[in-house]
């Protein structure tokens, strides 16, 4: 068993233990949106630079419980939805390879930029 299988099984205990275990999909979705919000809410009115984050224990602390939120959420759905996490992580990052070569898009704005409106074209027209 795999480490993130690990990890959703004892998710899944935790939940089970309170009664939680039955999630509807819909109701996953929104609270991966809502607590995405609330990470954001963290930058709200700034921009803070990585190293000012790492600095500040306190910011740092509630950012991280956030994140763990939306993480919960998002392997909570998979799990429900019989998708194996670390599959479809692994299918994205070779998808966006061949979308964005590294090649090309490394340094350069304008050119992701081109190829993200030309993959956005050809999804309206399929």
């Amino acid at each position: 068993m795999t480490q993130i299988q690990n990890l959703i099984q004892d998710l899944f205990v935790h939940l089970a233990a309170r009664g939680w275990d039955k999630p509807n999909p819909a109701s996953l979705a929104k609270s991966i949106i809502i607590e995405a919000a609330e990470l954001l809410e963290h930058f709200q009115w700034s921009e803070p630079d990585l190293n000012t984050i790492k600095n500040d224990k306190i910011k740092q602390q509630k950012i991280q419980e956030e994140l763990a939120d939306v993480m919960i959420y998002c392997l909570e759905l998979a799990k429900i939805l019989d998708v194996d996490p670390e599959a479809i992580i692994r299918q994205k990052i070779e998808s966006s390879a061949l979308k964005y070569p590294a090649d090309l898009v490394k340094n350069n704005n304008e050119t992701y930029w081109q190829l993200k409106r030309k993959a956005r074209e050809n999804n309206l027209e399929n």
